[in-house]
């Protein structure tokens, strides 16, 4: 009994011990707490002004001044003319693949020919560009990359060696030479307003070529578009063969009818006798005609005399 008693104490005084150390605990945190924080002044913090911000201030931007019609019109035919450049080195890469890839003989050199002039085309534009005192620059061409896929279809779609091939070259081609004419037309009637002759002379000379250019597509196209409609151009040749075959034949006939016709010709000796004589007989007839007159002349004269002397015999009786 004592030791559970001694022991039940002891448990006592521990419990005890442990309540009473508690509050002492809580006590050094808070005020631990309040020397680390402080309380506020409620009054104090409302009496503070609130710090005040630096604002940079806004300045409106400045207004442009408005660009004046002739200035925007400039504005306008330098994107042209960067345009139409990229346009035409575009069409230096792409004819001589439409060249290579054409049936007809006459179509290739129509290719190769505008090729040298579209060379041409460019370094005159490049001068036009200087002329205007304007930055040499190109400006990528949607429109012409456009035109020149739809020739590169064309080859892909075609057969090799067919008519049906030259018609659809033809057609892109044709496409291409419509854009470039109304660029170049726009373009030679903007620097005449502005005042660019001699630029619009060089512009006026580049759309009479794209004009004659596009006129000599279609003449090609009068004698493609009907072989492209029956015949291949294997058969083409075979008729071309026979109809030189069938000349050769006339060409044979030919010393024949020569032989026939020199048969029925006179000789040159009795055709220059003949002249000779028709002359002789010209000369005679002249001169009997000749003769007459002036007999008839003759005769003319004396009864005039006749008549002048009877009419002076009267007179002088009168008187």
């Amino acid at each position: 009994m004592r030791s559970t008693v001694k022991s039940g104490r002891k448990t006592t005084a521990s419990k005890t011990g442990a309540k009473s150390k508690s509050p002492v605990r809580g006590k050094s945190a808070a005020t631990s707490r309040s020397a680390k924080n402080p309380p506020r002044n409620k009054k104090a913090s409302s009496k503070k002004a609130a710090p005040v911000r630096a604002t940079a201030k806004k300045t409106a931007p400045k207004k442009s001044e408005p660009q004046s019609h002739e200035e925007t019109l400039k504005n306008i035919f330098h994107e042209i003319l960067k345009d139409t450049l990229n346009a035409e080195k575009q069409l230096v890469k792409a004819l001589p693949k439409m060249a290579k890839a054409s049936t007809s003989p006459k179509l290739g050199k129509a290719f190769e020919k505008h090729l040298a002039e579209t060379e041409k085309q460019v370094t005159r534009l490049e001068k036009v560009f200087q002329i205007c005192d304007l930055k040499v620059a190109g400006k990528k061409c949607e429109a012409m990359e456009g035109l020149v896929k739809e020739g590169e279809e064309a080859i892909k779609e075609t057969p090799k060696g067919s008519w049906v091939r030259d018609v659809a070259l033809i057609v892109a081609a044709q496409k291409v030479e419509h854009y470039e004419i109304a660029a170049y037309g726009s373009l030679r009637s903007i620097a005449s307003i502005l005042g660019y002759e001699k630029a619009a002379d060089l512009l006026q000379k580049t759309l009479d070529e794209e004009t004659g250019a596009d006129e000599k597509l279609t003449a090609i196209s009068e004698t493609v578009n009907p072989a492209a409609k029956g015949s291949s151009s294997s058969k083409e040749k075979s008729a071309s063969e026979s109809k030189s075959s069938s000349s050769g034949k006339n060409s044979k006939k030919d010393p024949e009818m020569n032989e026939r016709s020199s048969k029925n010709e006179k000789p040159v000796g009795v055709k220059a006798s003949m002249k000779n004589d028709e002359e002789e007989e010209g000369d005679e007839y002249d001169d009997s005609d000749d003769s007459d007159l002036d007999h008839e002349d003759e005769e003319y004269d004396d009864e005039t005399e006749e008549k002048e002397d009877t009419r002076s015999g009267s007179l002088g009786n009168s008187l």
